[in-house]
């Protein structure tokens, strides 16, 4: 039986075991399903408030609810890191290029939020979307001081808000595309 998420993506560790997503995917179908049914039709609005509830299913899952809490291991000492852009300058000095890759696996992964409240809110500005991006960012590493599960640390943040950022003007520039 698959056991996570890494199973089946292969390179990217979400932690998520494969069960619960698809469990998450059924109730989802099932609410979809309900709205087809009650309404007739499939309307883009809901089709896409899925796509944003099924990323904020994985980005809670992965940087979260199926993260192993490191307070039960042997390191019980508190993990944060309020020393801002200290990956890259562990990256270049000590040689751990690994840190780089964090990075941009951070600002990867809310592109997705700015493209999708982009796309559900159609705001004047994107402004407001960053800026909760940065609060939900914040939410996230606040979460995981915590509860004990993952690293917390100023650089998730600022990379969290640009991946925002990205999806915002990723966003723009494929609108504009299409006019």
């Amino acid at each position: 039986m698959i056991s996570s998420m890494n199973e089946v993506l292969g390179v990217f560790d979400l932690g998520i075991p494969i069960e619960h997503f698809l469990f998450v995917l059924l109730i989802i179908f099932v609410i979809f399903c309900a709205c087809y049914i009650r309404n007739g039709q499939i309307y883009k609005g809901q089709l896409l408030m899925l796509l944003f509830v099924i990323y904020m299913y994985l980005l809670a899952g992965s940087t979260i609810v199926y993260r192993d809490s490191w307070y039960l291991s042997l390191n019980w000492v508190r993990r944060y890191e309020m020393l801002p852009f200290r990956s890259y300058y562990e990256a270049i000095t000590k040689n751990q290029y690994i840190l780089l890759l964090q990075c941009l696996l951070n600002v990867i992964l809310f592109i997705p939020f700015g493209l999708l409240l982009n796309v559900i809110l159609k705001p004047k500005s994107m402004v407001g979307i960053v800026i909760f991006a940065f609060l939900l960012s914040f939410v996230i590493e606040i979460l995981q001081a915590l509860t004990h599960r993952g690293l917390c640390e100023i650089d998730d943040i600022v990379h969290n808000t640009v991946g925002a950022w990205l999806g915002c003007l990723l966003f723009k520039k494929i609108t504009i595309l299409w006019k």
